[in-house]
């Protein structure tokens, strides 16, 4: 176990990095680069993660409660069964991500991108979701109960078996 508990890496280069059983909480990871890395069990829980770069990471079981993550790219990661509680990702990219499983309950991520996200059987209740895109999205299975996702884009989304039981959806886009 790798402790980088409470670490100031802004803009550190992590590209490639084996990430197995390493501990991020509380770290300052602002524009730091994660490319391509691969872990297990990551722990990234309230991390400041603004801007940071995940393209083509594969963190499974990763858990970032409570991190905040404005603007951070995680573009054709690899995030099977990700945890992502509470965490304030504002703006941020999470293009052709695979996630299945993935939690992310109390989200706050009004404006992000999910567009052709593989999400299937992913829980998103409770989440705020306004004008966010998840064109094209596999979302079979997932659950949006309670979430707000009004002008949010579900166009040729994967919606099969989806809950939307007491949601927000004010002008969502469906076609």
């Amino acid at each position: 176990l790798a402790d980088l508990a409470l670490v100031r890496a802004n803009e550190a280069n992590f590209k490639g990095a084996q990430l197995v059983d390493t501990d991020f909480t509380g770290a300052d990871l602002g524009k730091a680069s994660f490319d391509a890395c691969e872990g297990e069990s990551t722990q990234f829980v309230r991390a400041r993660l603004g801007g940071a770069r995940f393209h083509g990471a594969h963190l499974r079981e990763a858990d970032f409660t409570a991190a905040q993550m404005e603007g951070a790219s995680f573009d054709g990661a690899l995030l099977p069964e990700v945890r992502l509680y509470d965490v304030v990702a504002h703006g941020a990219s999470f293009r052709g991500v695979k996630m299945k499983g993935a939690r992310v309950e109390g989200a706050k991520a009004t404006k992000a991108m999910f567009i052709n996200v593989e999400a299937e059987g992913s829980v998103w209740e409770g989440a705020r979701l306004d004008e966010a895109s998840f064109h094209g999205a596999m979302l079979a299975g997932a659950s949006f109960a309670r979430a707000r996702c009004e002008r949010a884009v579900f166009s040729t989304a994967d919606l099969r078996e989806a809950r939307f039981r007491r949601a927000k959806l004010g002008y969502a886009s469906f076609l």
